[in-house]
């Protein structure tokens, strides 16, 4: 059996948008898991992974991409009354790799910082291409995924 991996973007008119794994559980669509980091650029990001979450709770406006159909031997559901589902432990291959991908570190600086050059934000955004990027190489999803990822809206 397969399963369907989606880009979650949740649009930003100021800023960029955010982006997150979704992967719905095969009995109830609406219920999944979404792998993410949750932060910003000036203090850092963590790994956030929010099992048996419902995605019409959701009160952010947001659009799903198909990213890949994948073996479900790599996703694990946990029983809808399962204790803890945010435990910051992987429970199936795409967490671990996930997990295996550090979360974006500051990469803003105060503007009294006296070395002025070039930036390079690091985001939600960068850490889930560095993801999907992991999982096509190891030929979990299909190398189309990467062009899902550049061709998404940014904001």
């Amino acid at each position: 059996m397969t399963r369907t991996v989606y880009l979650a973007v949740f649009n930003s008119i100021l800023f960029p948008a955010h982006w997150g794994l979704w992967i719905p559980t095969v009995e109830k669509p609406e219920l999944g898991k979404m792998i993410q980091v949750n932060g910003d650029p000036l203090s850092g990001f963590q790994h956030d992974f929010e099992r048996n979450c419902n995605i019409k709770d959701t009160k952010r406006t947001h659009t799903l991409f198909v990213l890949a159909e994948i073996e479900d031997r790599f996703v694990l559901d946990l029983p809808p009354n399962a204790d803890n589902p945010q435990e910051p432990a992987a429970i199936d291959k795409i967490e671990q790799k996930a997990f295996a991908i550090p979360p974006p570190t500051k990469s803003l600086r105060s503007s009294a910082n006296a070395a002025m050059k070039k930036v390079d934000i690091k985001n939600c955004q960068t850490w889930l291409c560095e993801l999907v990027d992991a999982l096509v190489a190891d030929h979990i999803f299909p190398k189309s995924a990467i062009q899902v990822m550049k061709d998404a809206p940014r904001n």
